[in-house]
């Protein structure tokens, strides 16, 4: 199970007050936009990490197949508000499988991340999520008035 990093936002009032005059739709729409800008921060961070660990010599590039992607509806109703994911494609299939990514096959990215019997642990993904919280809800702060503009024009 994956854990979801907490964040208290104070000071951004004006913002607060602009979302509220949307309707639902509207402010989930620039909510989700500007979450994902934040959650590219994390990613940013994460590829900074994990090159550090990823062997050069070979073909497969763990930091090519780290994405951003929306949690869906149903994490969505679980966690009570958007969910954005920072993960590895390929996931956490068992071995070398036949989707092709821009990065290779990737599938031991989990062992870096967790360690084996025979290897400590590498990780990148944690200490990303950790470390770039706060640039990403500056980062969500700076750009969600754009997107509320943006989201005002189209209305219009």
């Amino acid at each position: 199970m994956a854990d979801l990093i907490d964040v208290n936002i104070e000071g951004v009032d004006e913002v607060v007050k602009r979302l509220q005059s949307l309707t639902s739709d509207q402010a989930k729409r620039a909510m989700r936009s500007s979450v994902r800008v934040g959650a590219k921060e994390i990613q940013k961070l994460a590829v900074s990490f994990v090159t550090r660990s990823d062997d050069p010599r070979t073909p497969e590039n763990i930091g090519k197949n780290l994405i951003v992607k929306t949690g869906g509806a149903r994490a969505e109703r679980k966690h009570g508000g958007l969910v954005m994911r920072v993960g590895v494609l390929g996931g956490a299939q068992e071995g070398p499988g036949d989707e092709q990514h821009k990065g290779g096959d990737t599938f031991y990215w989990r062992f870096l991340e967790f360690g084996t019997s025979r290897m400590h642990a590498r990780p990148f993904m944690r200490p990303a999520a950790e470390q770039g919280g706060q640039a990403a809800v500056n980062a969500i702060i700076r750009d969600l008035p754009k997107k509320i503009d943006r989201v005002l024009k189209t209305v219009v």
